[in-house]
């Protein structure tokens, strides 16, 4: 079930990843996005940046 850990406040790229992979560690985090979508169910942009930080996310951290 998902559940709410904390909120990061943004430093830069590097920081944040190494933050948000202390985060992943520490709690076994398996998934880490979901994708925001219209009402109608359709991507919009913020979809199309989700989808940008997931790929990084997964690059770095190894989860999505």
């Amino acid at each position: 079930m998902a559940q709410p850990l904390s909120t990061l406040e943004r430093i830069n790229r590097n920081e944040d990843m190494r933050r948000l992979r202390e985060l992943v560690r520490e709690h076994r985090v398996k998934r880490l996005c979901g994708l925001p979508l219209r009402l109608d169910g359709t991507r919009g942009e913020m979809a199309e940046e989700v989808e940008r930080f997931a790929q990084r996310v997964r690059k770095q951290i190894g989860v999505s």
